[in-house]
């Protein structure tokens, strides 16, 4: 029997980036992610916002996030067509939806969240969500010079939103994607189609603990977190430096 094709969609690829053994946990030994309940209330506040931009109702004033996520959208309520809502990758070999696209050159995405200033320390050039959402839209429309990407952001309980804004050209969506995303997509999709053991893919213990209060799933499934000190360079190689440093004058003065 034929193994069916595997297309990684943005965020496989940004759990893969993340960490490997996580990554294929997922997508070869089958372990599901966990819900949280802040990916629930985000998925629920996309829809409204979504709503909101497509027929450019707002929803009642307790919602609070999508009210402040509002002022931050480069376009008007009303101004969507349903079609560009969740819209679906139609280049080769990836899939995935996104959020919203006017048709024009601009796209975006609505990230609710509970510590906004994360998306700030997104680098756009690496991003994998912002790389292969342009790719589909350059694709899409061969004669399209540039495109404009917004990121809007808001925190769950409406406190802040703000906006973050690129603009791509395909000869710097070219650079981006073969310079931060191709050899990573190449390896990924290489080691899901040999079915490559999760436990022996490269492991980032400094994201045990991601996405909390479970963190990753695979520690349910065998994964060490990691010693310490294995931590410890993961996240900081001075820390590393100063714990062992530390270690060693306990160790004389004992």
């Amino acid at each position: 029997m034929l193994t069916p094709p595997f297309y990684p969609s943005p965020s496989a690829i940004d759990l893969w980036l993340t960490c490997n053994a996580r990554a294929l946990g997922k997508y070869v030994a089958g372990v599901k992610e966990p819900m949280g309940k802040a990916a629930l209330e985000g998925q629920r506040l996309h829809k409204l916002t979504q709503e909101f931009l497509v027929s450019g109702r707002l929803p009642p004033p307790h919602e609070r996030a999508v009210h402040k996520i509002v002022g931050a959208l480069p376009v008007p309520g009303g101004s969507i067509h349903p079609v560009d809502i969740e819209r679906v990758l139609v280049m080769p070999v990836f899939h995935g939806f996104m959020d919203w696209s006017d048709g024009f050159g601009r796209q975006g995405d609505l990230k609710f969240t509970s510590s906004p200033q994360h998306q700030r320390s997104k680098d756009p050039v690496k991003d994998p969500q912002r790389i292969l959402y342009a790719k589909d839209e350059f694709y899409r429309d061969p004669y399209l010079l540039s495109l404009r990407q917004t990121w809007s952001v808001a925190q769950f309980n409406g406190a802040a939103a703000y906006r973050l804004d690129h603009t791509w050209t395909r000869s710097a969506l070219k650079k981006a994607y073969e310079k931060n995303l191709a050899r990573a997509v190449d390896n990924f999709v290489s080691a899901v189609h040999n079915k490559q053991d999760w436990n022996e893919a490269a492991k980032d213990y400094s994201k045990c603990d991601m996405y909390r209060p479970h963190g990753c799933p695979m520690k349910a499934h065998g994964c060490k977190r990691g010693s310490l000190n294995q931590r410890l360079v993961a996240i900081q190689p001075k820390a590393s430096a100063l714990a062992s440093l530390t270690r060693k004058k306990r160790t004389q003065a004992q």
